[in-house]
């Protein structure tokens, strides 16, 4: 800021603040070698005195400074009486630190103006004012640290930071992997998410924190380590990952991280294992581990060993004995016959728990359920089967596990999937994908049994404490989704897209049997419509998984111009267009100062098109009716 100076009555000089130029003009001289000098830092007051800056002072300071005896706007270069840098005031560090970080970079020191360019060189003095080497940059950050507001320093690195994420970003989207977004489809009509790995939009806000990126940096180069001992520092990327865990799961303890959702479920086999031999007092005993069939599992390891797909056959252990009735509706209220199926299914299932809990031959550890079956074509449990599975599992001290790979992280409208079924909890989850980290915690709950809780050594050690990059990520992404009400958000536009996506449906004249909770929904695949939203496979159905960051307008756009138009939509077009030709015909004659062969032409239009706008208001009247009749048929 530059400063305009006047007098008052008695004769004492007021200034306010002007702006400046970032960049000195006047004083600058580009050689044709391209190199950027500056004259002599030697400026001349308005009464032809001269006062030298003082090199490297404080701030630029210059030596007995006198102020201007009357002024105008000042014009060109800034001058250094004509401001004063306050190292412990943010803004001025601010600028002195983003001005130090640029110098770094290479941009010649020349070109700032005082007293920010006396101030850079009091930084970057003794180490050639351009970053040499990682210990010349180290002093000059421990010079800026001990002269300026930290705090500004701080965000001065964010920024550019920031501005580096940005570029790379730019470059990024420019060409999308086709595999990931498809040509012509945006983030808002990206239901695939990677198989359901970006809970976020990839240019979320949160993305974007400048804080966020410089940790982000430090951590992927190594200045951060995080070790199996851990850090006594909340700067620590896993202690700012479970930090923020805990605002969303405060009755969990998080156990062990592995290196994806496969390998988290692998070790829960271990931990069946541990916990069963504890249950039955037998330290040789090898208890398995009972799941649901339609059961996805994982990929690879003793996880592909469940998957319904038979991923794992061949290459992993036969676990079909351990296998139960899958026991699920693609309907969360299912009834008729098909609610006949699954109460067979659920007796089944919990008679052959109760035969395994007693087996002394093959006896089981643990039973592992997924809350959502959402590979398997998005299938539901019913909440009473739940409950009276878990009243059995106390009955026999037999652990629940939860795979929340998939569903935690708030997609079904809470951070995890089980608590849409009232009552209901299991003694251990599962995490992974859209939270970036994957690994295995404990749930707490009243009446567990110690042999449902965890035990020191149950999932083994290891020297890899997690990775730190994924930590900060999941951390951040956790954070957006607490400060962003988005459970409340995936639990309401869920439900509304889940009414649209029947209205389609019906529209075509198939069965509505779209389902889903929050933004996890799966759709028998509907033939004819001009659908171009990215879906992942669900074996027998659609399935959708959109960010949690949809709105309700994202899904009519979607429904709208992607699937296709719906007579109810047309119809409300039509009776709009029908309120404001009704409205012209009212109001073009009162309107003042208005041509009268433009109000002649305007009135004969709306006159003439109102006819034709009704007779399609009763056409569509009828087809929706007809609709509306065939599905209640």
């Amino acid at each position: 800021m530059a400063l305009h100076g006047t007098k008052n009555d008695g004769g004492q000089v007021l200034t306010k603040r002007l702006a400046k130029p970032l960049v000195q003009r006047g004083d600058v001289e580009v050689k044709k070698s391209g190199a950027v000098t500056s004259t002599p830092v030697v400026e001349k007051t308005e009464d032809g005195g001269k006062q030298p800056v003082v090199p490297g002072g404080s701030f630029g300071q210059v030596v007995d400074a006198k102020l201007p005896s009357s002024g105008g706007p000042v014009q060109g270069a800034q001058k250094p009486w004509q401001t004063r840098l306050d190292p412990t005031k943010k803004s001025d560090a601010l600028v002195v630190a983003q001005a130090v970080l640029a110098v770094m970079s290479g941009v010649p020191a020349d070109i700032l103006t005082e007293p920010t360019r006396s101030a850079v060189l009091d930084m970057v003095n003794g180490d050639g004012g351009k970053a040499n080497d990682a210990a010349a940059m180290k002093r000059v950050y421990a010079r800026c640290m001990a002269s300026l507001n930290p705090e500004a320093v701080t965000e001065a690195l964010g920024k550019l930071a920031l501005a580096a994420n940005d570029a790379a970003h730019a470059v990024v989207t420019a060409a999308p992997h086709k595999d990931e977004v498809p040509e012509g489809k945006g983030e808002k009509r990206d239901w695939h998410r990677t198989w359901g790995l970006r809970l976020l939009p990839d240019d979320d806000p949160a993305f974007r924190d400048p804080a966020y990126l410089v940790a982000l940096n430090q951590e992927s180069q190594g200045i951060r380590a995080t070790t199996y001992e851990g850090r006594t520092s909340i700067t620590s990327a896993r202690e700012k990952f479970e930090e923020e865990w805990q605002k969303l799961a405060p009755n969990t303890k998080l156990l062990a991280f592995a290196d994806s959702g496969s390998d988290s479920v692998s070790l829960c086999f271990q931990l069946a294992t541990a916990l069963g031999r504890r249950r039955l007092g037998d330290p040789d005993a090898k208890p398995g581990m009972a799941f649901f069939s339609g059961s996805y599992g994982g990929g690879r390891g003793l996880a592909s060993s469940m998957n319904f797909a038979g991923w794992g056959r061949g290459v992993s252990e036969n676990k079909e004995e351990f296998k139960l009735p899958a026991a699920v509706s693609t309907s969360r209220n299912p009834t008729g016959d098909e609610l006949k199926r699954v109460q067979q299914e659920e007796a089944d299932a919990l008679l052959l728990i109760e035969l395994m809990a007693t087996d002394k031959a093959s006896p089981i550890g643990a039973i592992f359920l997924e809350p959502v079956q959402g590979a398997n074509s998005v299938q539901f449990y019913r909440t009473e089967f739940l409950l009276e599975l878990r009243k059995l599992a106390d009955k026999h001290g037999l652990p629940i596990i939860a795979d929340e790979v998939l569903t935690g992280g708030g997609r079904t409208g809470r951070f995890f999937a089980y608590e849409n079924y009232p009552g209901f909890a299991p003694d251990f989850v599962v995490f992974g994908k859209g939270l970036q980290t994957s690994g295995i915690a404990a749930v707490a709950r009243e009446g567990q049994l110690p042999t449902q809780k965890p035990h020191e050594f149950d999932l083994g050690v290891t020297t890899a404490g997690g990775d730190a990059v994924r930590f900060l990520k999941g951390a951040q992404v956790m954070k957006r989704i607490r400060e962003g009400g988005l459970l409340e958000q995936s639990a309401d536009v869920g439900a509304y897209l889940l009414k649209r996506l029947r209205e389609v449906q019906r529209f075509h004249n198939v069965p509505a049997d779209a389902s889903g909770m929050g933004l996890l929904l799966g759709m028998s695949k509907v033939d004819g419509t001009k659908a171009e939203v990215s879906e992942a496979w669900g074996n027998t159905r659609t399935r959708y998984l959109p960010p949690l960051t949809l709105t309700r307008d994202d899904v009519d756009l979607v429904i709208k111009d992607l699937l296709r138009e719906l007579p109810s939509e047309v119809l409300a077009d039509l009776k709009a267009r029908r309120e404001r030709l009704q409205k012209d015909l009212v109001e073009l004659p009162e309107i003042k100062g208005m041509p009268e062969d433009l109000r002649t032409l305007l009135l004969e239009g709306a006159k003439n098109r109102l006819p034709i706008v009704e007779a399609a208001i009763v056409e569509k009247e009828a087809e929706l009716a007809a609709i509306r009749a065939k599905v209640r048929s």
